[in-house]
């Protein structure tokens, strides 16, 4: 069995919340625009994009927009992107649920999500302290011969960040 992978991204940098705009459909900043193509850049030669692969996203405006940007930089086709509205604001353990449902054929999912969340996710499962900045990526394996039904506590481990200054 090939070993398992998870990248989970963090949103890159959005607009403030004033304006009465909501905060599910605050979009990105020039400045996270940028930094989100520079990120997808530098993981884009080490990852494989294939059949093996899904991209799982908040729904929230700014992470479906960094999703979007990435796909991009990849020549990966964003309407395979899977929106997930239970993403959005999701605690460690809810972001786990969605991973431990993504079938066994499937050897690296990409996540695109918010924090507290993804950070609290990457140091649950790889016994870590990272607080994950915006439009950065932890790169995590997971133990030889586990799939993503069986991810749970220290059960994988924190390979590489990207973008973290």
């Amino acid at each position: 069995m090939k070993e398992k992978s998870v990248f989970l991204i963090r949103h890159a940098k959005a607009e403030e919340g004033l304006d009465g705009k909501l905060d599910y459909y605050r979009a990105l900043k020039e400045k996270g625009i940028e930094k989100a193509c520079e990120i997808a850049f530098e993981i884009k030669d080490k990852i494989t994009l294939n059949e093996k692969t899904m991209l799982i996203s908040s729904s929230a405006k700014r992470a479906l927009q960094t999703a979007e940007i990435f796909c991009n930089v990849w020549g990966y086709p964003a309407h395979k992107i899977i929106k997930k509205d239970n993403i959005y604001e999701a605690t460690f353990t809810e972001i786990l649920k969605e991973i431990n449902k993504v079938p066994n054929h499937i050897d690296t999912i990409i996540l695109f999500g918010h924090n507290p969340g993804l950070s609290s996710l990457t140091n649950y499962i790889c016994n870590t302290y990272i607080n994950l900045s915006t439009a950065s990526a932890a790169e995590i394996l997971l133990e030889k011969n586990f799939n993503f039904a069986e991810l749970s506590e220290n059960t994988a481990y924190l390979k590489h960040i990207f973008g973290q200054y």
